[in-house]
C-alpha cells in the first residue's frame, strides 16, 4: 500500500503562515478509535508520516491536530484524505492564528508612522471589593489605577510597527479572546484599546497616541570633549495628588523600562521610571520617558567622579533638551607613608588594602611601597576608613594589620609597630 514518503505542511488559513509545534495524529476513523502518532510540526510547518505506519495506513484517513501551546488553537479534525490523492508537501489549512489590523493617529487625526504597537493576551480580573475595603485609600488607589483593577491578568505579547500612513498588521497571533492593544514603544503613549480576537478572522481597532516627553543632551569631560559610547541611566520621578490619575501601566509594558510606585496615606502617588541610554559617537544621547517632572542623569565613568545631575522640567510632560552634562575628574591618588618604630621608611613592602563595605574594585587590592615607604591609594574610596595589612613579616611569618581609626589624609605617616 502506497504512503507518501514526504511530508505535508500545516499553515494558517487566514495568513498563510506556517504552524510550528503542533501535535498531529493519523486517525483511521473520525471517532479516533484507531490512531497513529505523527509527531510535531517543524518551525516551517512541515510534518512527516512515520515509516512504520506506511504498511498499514488507513484509506481514507483523518488528521487530528492540536496546538503545543497552552494558549493555542483548540483540537481540530481534518479529512477524510485519500492516499492516492495526497501529494508531496500538501498544505493543510487550519484556523490557528488571529489577525489584528488597524491605524494609529495623533490627537489631530494625522498619521502616526513608525509607532510600535503591542497586543497582549488579557484575562479580565476585578479586585474584590472586600480586598479593597481592607486597604487604606493610598493602597486601594495603587491597586485600581496602577496594578489595574479592571486591567486583568496579562499574558503573551506580540508587536508590530506602523507604516508611513499609520497602518499596522499583526499576523500569526497565537492567542484569541480578550486582548489589549496599546502603544508599546517608549516614544509614544496612549490609552489601551480592548479587543476581542477570533481565530481565522480579522479584528480591526484604531489607536490614538501622543509623543512622550524627550530627554536629550551632551556628555563632555572636564576639557569640553564629548564622551562617546558611554552608558547612562535616566531616572524620572513624579508625585501626583489623590485627585490626579496617574499614567499607569505604560512603564510596566515598555521593554527595558524599570518602574516603581510609592503610595502615601493621603492618597498621593509617586512614580519613578528608570531607563538606560548610551551616548553616540558625538557624545549625544536622547531618550523618551513617560514623564519628566524631575529628571536625574546617573553614570559612572572611569577616572571621573560618579555622575548625578538632577533637573526640573517646565512641566510633567515637557521636553528636556539641550542638557550639557560635564564630568568632574577624580582628584589625584592619596599617598601615605609607612615607617617603623624608629621612623625609618618601610621601602618595598607589600601591603594589602581592604576597604570595608566599599562597592568598587578597590575593595581588595595589593600594593608595594616605594623606595621611601610611600603607598599610593586611588581616590575611589577617599573619605572612607581603610585597613592596611603587611602580610608575612619574614621574622614572624605573621601578618600585621594596621587599622586606621579615621579616614586617611594625603601625606599621612603611619607607624608600623614591631617591624
Amino acid at each position: 500500500m502506497f504512503w507518501p514518503a514526504d511530508d505535508g505542511v500545516l499553515v494558517d488559513r487566514l495568513s498563510g503562515l506556517p504552524v510550528g509545534g503542533a501535535d498531529i495524529q493519523v486517525l483511521a476513523r473520525l471517532d479516533g478509535a484507531e490512531k497513529g502518532v505523527v509527531g510535531q510540526t517543524q518551525d516551517d510547518g512541515g510534518f512527516r508520516f512515520p515509516d512504520w505506519w506506511a504498511d498499514s495506513a488507513p484509506d481514507p484517513f483523518y488528521l487530528r491536530i492540536a496546538s503545543g501551546r497552552s494558549d493555542g488553537f483548540p483540537v481540530t479534525m481534518h479529512g477524510p484524505f485519500v492516499q492516492s490523492q495526497w501529494s508531496e508537501g500538501r498544505k493543510v489549512e487550519i484556523d490557528a492564528f488571529s489577525l489584528m489590523t488597524g491605524r494609529v493617529t495623533f490627537e489631530d487625526g494625522s498619521a502616526a508612522s513608525d509607532v510600535v504597537v503591542g497586543l497582549q493576551d488579557w484575562e479580565a480580573w476585578v479586585a474584590p471589593d472586600e480586598l479593597l475595603a481592607d486597604m487604606d485609600n493610598a493602597r486601594a488607589r495603587l491597586v485600581k489605577d496602577v496594578v489595574g483593577r479592571h486591567r486583568g491578568k496579562r499574558g503573551a505579547t506580540v508587536t508590530a510597527r506602523t507604516d508611513y500612513a499609520g497602518f499596522f498588521r499583526i499576523a500569526g497571533i497565537p492567542f484569541a479572546g480578550q486582548a489589549l492593544l496599546f502603544p508599546a514603544g517608549e516614544a509614544h503613549a496612549g490609552a489601551d484599546a480592548k479587543v476581542e480576537l477570533v481565530r481565522g478572522l480579522e479584528t480591526t481597532s484604531d489607536l490614538e497616541v501622543r509623543w512622550t516627553p524627550r530627554v536629550s543632551g551632551l556628555l563632555i569631560d572636564e576639557h569640553g570633549t564629548p564622551v562617546p559610547h558611554q552608558a547612562l541611566t535616566v531616572s524620572v520621578e513624579r508625585t501626583q495628588s489623590a485627585d490626579e490619575r496617574p499614567e499607569a501601566g505604560m512603564g510596566l509594558r515598555v521593554r527595558g523600562l524599570g518602574s516603581s510606585f510609592l503610595s502615601e496615606p493621603d492618597g498621593s502617588l509617586t512614580t519613578t521610571y528608570n531607563a538606560a541610554v548610551v551616548t553616540d559617537a558625538d557624545g549625544r544621547f536622547e531618550i523618551h520617558m513617560p514623564h519628566t517632572a524631575q529628571v536625574t542623569i546617573l553614570g559612572q565613568v572611569d577616572g571621573f567622579v560618579r555622575l548625578s545631575r538632577t533637573v526640573e522640567a517646565d512641566g510633567p510632560l515637557a521636553h528636556v533638551d539641550g542638557l550639557v552634562i560635564q564630568l568632574e575628574p577624580q582628584p589625584g591618588p592619596l599617598r601615605v607613608q609607612l615607617v617603623d618604630e624608629q621612623g625609618r621608611a618601610l621601602a618595598g613592602r607589600p601591603v594589602r588594602i581592604m576597604v570595608p563595605n566599599a562597592t568598587s574594585a578597590e575593595t581588595y587590592a595589593d600594593r608595594v611601597t616605594d623606595a621611601n615607604g610611600w603607598l599610593d591609594i586611588t581616590d575611589t574610596h577617599r573619605d572612607v576608613i581603610y585597613s592596611l595589612s603587611l602580610p608575612l613579616v619574614p621574622e614572624t611569618q605573621d601578618s600585621r594589620w594596621l587599622f586606621a581609626s579615621s579616614a586617611l589624609d594625603d601625606g599621612m605617616t603611619i607607624l608600623c609597630e614591631g617591624m
